[in-house]
């Protein structure tokens, strides 16, 4: 008998099955095509936007088929992320339950709305904490896209590992058509997808140049834990080896013509994120020393490389300048910075029950100095932390607190753990969470569908690949062409 051991590729570490179990494919393939109806309408975080109901009625949808045919047990598996939607929701719900004056008046925020309702005999009349239920309600209906996503993943308990990487690959995928769509845009001047758009920008499938960028740079994890978890074919390595290698090539030059300053930084955390995630895995491969170490030279030579070289290439390529003139104006920085101390004002007026979720753009309006009034307006805080505490409150401030403690848990089990497809899942999904929560700092990518489902994803990968430890498989290999030796 041969003394050499058949290499098993890197596997899900729940289940050595080779398939998908009855009913899970059609799950996945819902779940796929609910997430390109998403890219295709979920790129504005307006309420108004036309392509809004499309996309909540896309989710519905999806829930009521994951209802009608799943078990309570099966919920369960939902786990922690579906636990805080569900108090996000709760939340949101109680900002819009009629309530009386002593309770709905109670911060200094909603007490100065009940002196203009005492000027017209209003004063006793009951209403929700939110200084603008509408849009608190909008904000209630804006949850349905996370929780088809998470319902439907909960349906994939099963090898999931290998049905996760479809997924990456269908993100992968609507990364690409955002991409080619922002070339088009900046090319031809056309390709907008909505009405109120950052106009003469690479925005792609979104409104905003800011969640462009962010979406490229999330792009850079994902495509290293593509590559990584390869299969056992030689062939099939390699060619995912250099496809992964192109894409991160293209990604620098897509992100520089979005024009997008925070979109630069974290697309360089972007790149050491997915070289980390590659470095720092631990399957063990049984290739030559020599190949290995030709691979990791392509890697940390060849990619800068071609990134340096495509990007030297778009800038003298666009000739009116545009994006890169951009790079270096300050009047949007300055901006923010002027209505900072304003929002800690309102930070501090609308505790302990929050303005109400949605709510940030008209109770802004009443804090709005004279000073301040342009043809601009403030649509959000461009502080997602920021604006969840000052529409949320102290509730806001815990169930954040708690998501912060959950992710910081999950991501140190997943970075402890042996590898496996769940786990490399979560190390890419723990990347993933950071580009987003530091892209919030500064702006508002959360608000968007598209973003939303993004992070959906992301953390429900990173709570999969902790929970699955019963049955843990072994330390597999990459394969023989893989990226790591």
């Amino acid at each position: 008998m041969s003394g050499t051991t058949k290499r098993q590729p890197l596997a899900s570490s729940h289940s050595r099955s080779t398939g998908p179990q009855p009913g899970q494919g059609l799950t996945l393939i819902i779940l796929v095509v609910l997430l390109l109806v998403i890219a295709a309408g979920g790129g504005a975080s307006r309420g108004d936007a036309f392509s809004q109901p499309m996309v909540r009625l896309a989710s519905l949808t999806a829930i009521g088929w994951v209802l009608w045919r799943a078990r309570f047990s099966d919920l369960r598996r939902g786990g922690w992320p579906l636990g805080l939607l569900a108090g996000l929701a709760a939340i949101i719900g109680l900002q819009l339950l009629p309530l009386p004056p002593i309770l709905w008046s109670a911060s200094q925020g909603q007490h100065a709305y009940s002196e203009f309702l005492r000027v017209v005999g209003q004063d006793a009349a009951w209403r929700p904490l939110s200084v603008s239920p509408d849009r608190t309600l909008n904000a209630l209906l804006a949850l349905l896209c996370p929780a088809a996503i998470l319902l439907l993943l909960a349906q994939l308990p099963g090898q999931s590992g290998r049905l996760d990487r479809v997924v990456i690959q269908a993100w992968l995928a609507i990364l690409l058509c955002s991409a080619l769509l922002s070339v088009v845009q900046v090319g031809g001047g056309s390709g907008y997808l909505y009405r109120v758009t950052n106009a003469g920008s690479a925005v792609g499938l979104f409104a905003n140049r800011n969640h462009q960028a962010l979406l490229l740079a999330c792009g850079l994890p994902l495509l290293a834990a593509w590559a990584i978890g390869a299969s056992g074919d030689p062939r099939g390595s390699r060619i995912r080896t250099w496809v992964a290698l192109c894409g991160a090539a293209a990604v620098w030059p897509a992100l520089l013509i979005t024009g997008s300053r925070a979109g630069l930084i974290l697309g360089a955390l972007g790149t050491i994120f997915a070289l980390g995630l590659i470095m720092t895995s631990r399957a063990r491969s049984r290739s030559s020393p020599r190949r290995v170490q030709w691979q990791r030279t392509a890697l940390l030579v060849g990619a800068p490389v071609a990134i340096a070289l495509s990007g030297v290439v778009v800038i003298l390529a666009q000739s009116r300048g545009e994006a890169v003139e951009r790079l270096f104006r300050s009047s949007e920085a300055e901006l923010r910075a002027d209505v900072f101390p304003t929002l800690l004002r309102m930070l501090q007026d609308f505790q302990p029950f929050g303005a109400g979720f949605g709510a940030f753009d008209p109770a802004f309006r009443r804090y709005e100095t004279h000073a301040s009034l342009t043809t601009n307006y403030l649509n959000q805080a461009h502080n997602d932390w920021l604006q969840a505490l000052i529409e949320g409150g102290i509730p806001a401030l815990l169930l954040l607190l708690t998501f912060v403690l959950l992710c910081i848990r999950a991501g140190a089990r997943a970075w402890s753990r042996p590898p496996g497809l769940d786990v490399l899942h979560a190390r890419a999904a723990s990347f993933v969470i950071i580009l987003i929560a530091i892209a919030s700092v500064v702006d508002y990518p959360v608000r968007t569908p598209l973003i939303t489902a993004l992070l959906t994803c992301s953390v429900a990968w990173l709570a999969r690949g902790t929970r699955r430890v019963r049955a843990s498989a072994p330390d597999n290999g990459v394969g023989s062409d893989g990226l790591i030796g």
